[in-house]
């Protein structure tokens, strides 16, 4: 004998899957529930004018972002490196100082040129004022035409001179210019501190990448690939 669980309601006479619904069936089932039956309340329906949207679909994966702009940096002089003026993930700008070398080396070549022009313009002065004082004695025949036109080449001579140790001092400003390490573009700085090496042909200081604009490679799920044919993509990435 089947036992019928206690939440069952039982059959109503004539109720079955095609008994009829009279006043007795209706009456007898509002007893036994405890309560009136009420018909169910319609359904609201709101008229609205279709428009065309966007609708956001959101895929999750992995990806890797980089930058369009990347450059390393490379220093033009050797040295021991002095001090490092930035921080990991620091937004410099371009001509913003990053590095200094050790400069005392170059600025001590930059001042013995600078001497060394200095004693050549004098003995180029001395020069020429023999060569004035021999031009004179020529003129009167006090003196052989070979040791005036001596002094004239010897004038030159100085002039030349004078004119290389200039190059000298334009090279060697130069050479310091360059102990000082700056951003070549705006970027934000991603080289640790710790990752600058000095070398004795070169220091390789970089690199660091530029922020703007970002290129982003995402491989989302295959079977979500379906959804995305012909859609517009507007991504965004958390670290």
């Amino acid at each position: 004998m089947s036992r019928q669980p206690p939440s069952a309601v039982p059959s109503a006479p004539g109720v079955g899957s095609g008994g009829c619904w009279g006043p007795f069936c209706r009456a007898w089932l509002g007893s036994a529930c405890g309560q009136s039956c009420k018909p169910a309340p319609p359904t609201p329906v709101v008229a609205a004018v279709a428009q065309a949207g966007d609708v956001p679909v959101y895929l999750t994966g992995l990806g890797t972002v980089k930058a369009y702009n990347a450059v390393t940096i490379h220093v033009r002089v050797k040295g021991t490196l002095a001090k490092v003026v930035f921080v990991e993930g620091q937004d410099v700008k371009a001509g913003d100082l990053l590095a200094q070398i050790d400069p005392r080396p170059y600025q001590a070549q930059l001042d013995q040129v600078v001497a060394a022009k200095a004693h050549d313009e004098a003995l180029l002065a001395d020069a020429r004022l023999d060569l004035q004082r021999y031009q004179k004695l020529a003129a009167q025949d006090s003196i052989a035409a070979q040791q005036r036109d001596t002094q004239i080449a010897l004038v030159a001579q100085d002039v030349a001179t004078v004119a290389n140790d200039q190059a000298q001092i334009d090279f060697a400003r130069i050479q310091l210019l360059n102990t000082a390490i700056p951003s070549p573009i705006s970027v934000l700085f991603t080289l640790p501190e710790d990752d600058f090496g000095v070398s004795n042909q070169q220091m390789a200081a970089g690199p660091p990448f530029g922020h703007s604009p970002l290129w982003m490679s995402i491989s989302p799920p295959p079977d979500s690939c379906d959804h995305c044919c012909g859609l517009r993509i507007h991504s965004s990435c958390t670290a």
